[in-house]
């Protein structure tokens, strides 16, 4: 990863950049539109004073007695002509430093507006990237250390050698669902497929997807709404309503309830999932849909095996649809996730 020093150095230099190139078509078009302005103001100067007399012709104008010359009279027209013309170069001069003042503020916050979304993409990636590969670390280097250990030992029993066996199937499973996850964050470039949705068929094929954990814990899930009918992408919500459950079922204590609910209004539906288990501590509640975050103490040591990534892909998905994902917990007591979707 590079340094946060050598990472600010760089985005200032493309910053740089960016502001020059906008800076250059600024003054550019300045210049162009200038020369086109002193060009018509300079004919038009060249027009109202009209052609000069002859220089050898001798004027009837008499000056305090005495007779001017043409010459004289041309002399003064071309002084004058220059003068308008000096004026109105310097005042298009003084223009253009003024645009180029300007410019320069203006180019480096169009730089700046260009290059965020940019760096919040490369950012994420970064990050992403990071992160997947320190959670992939983890269950390779245990699965490295028990084969290692394993083959050093040439008394290992039959025994043994299955309990090895059975590790590894365990962190290689983990492997799976960790790559399965980051398949899944990846699956927004997908495009949307919106439909009419009966509201219980989606829930029973959310609840068919945990049925077995949940009845390794006797937790039943219960839906105390009646049916409805709405549009949007049933294979995103099937997605998210799972892993709410899922969530709800690994961290409910045995022998419990969940319940889903659903409101409607005009505008929006809330569905609702309740549980009665460990529920969130405050200091999690922050950082709960963070990709890859896992809280600490009663939730983590359930030793439910999940990856953090579960409640990142729910709120991502639920964003694409235009709506979004809460949650409401206490210590100890339980937790409420809510989907709130446009109508």
């Amino acid at each position: 990863m590079k340094s946060l020093k050598t990472v600010k150095y760089s985005l200032l230099s493309q910053t740089g950049r960016l502001a020059m190139t906008y800076l250059a078509v600024i003054m550019i078009m300045s210049i162009a539109f200038s020369y086109v302005i002193y060009s018509l103001n300079a004919a038009r100067l060249d027009q109202r004073i009209g052609p000069l007399p002859d220089r050898s012709y001798r004027s009837e104008i008499f000056v305090n007695g005495s007779p001017v010359l043409v010459k004289d009279i041309n002399n003064f027209l071309q002084r004058h002509l220059e003068s308008e013309k000096s004026e109105l170069a310097l005042q298009i001069i003084l223009l253009n430093v003024l645009v180029f003042i300007g410019g320069v503020a203006v180019s480096y916050l169009l730089a700046r507006k260009s290059l965020e979304p940019i760096e919040e993409i490369m950012f994420s990636k970064d990050q992403f990237i990071s992160d997947a590969s320190h959670e992939l670390r983890t269950p390779l280097t245990g699965l490295l250390l028990s084969n290692q250990v394993a083959l050093r030992n040439s008394k290992l029993s039959l025994k043994e050698a299955r309990k090895v066996i059975e590790d590894n199937v365990i962190d290689i499973k983990r492997l799976q669902g960790l790559a399965n996850g980051l398949l899944d964050m990846m699956q927004h470039r997908q495009p949307l497929q919106k439909s009419k949705i009966n509201y219980n068929d989606m829930i029973h094929s959310a609840r068919q997807n945990v049925e077995n954990i949940a009845q390794d814990k006797n937790i039943i899930i219960n839906n105390n709404t009646s049916n409805f009918t709405f549009v949007s992408d049933l294979q995103i919500l099937a997605q998210v309503l799972t892993i709410i459950l899922e969530n709800a079922v690994k961290y409910s204590n045995p022998n419990s309830e969940i319940t889903i609910s659903a409101k409607r209004s005009k505008s929006q539906i809330r569905i609702s999932v309740q549980d009665h288990g460990v529920g969130i501590s405050k200091k999690d509640m922050s950082y709960i849909f963070d990709r890859f975050y896992r809280s600490d103490k009663s939730r983590s040591s359930r030793n439910t095996g999940g990856h953090g990534l579960g409640l990142s892909i729910a709120r991502q998905q639920i964003e694409r649809l235009g709506g979004s994902i809460s949650v409401k917990s206490s210590s100890g007591k339980g937790s409420t996730f809510t989907m709130s979707l446009p109508k």
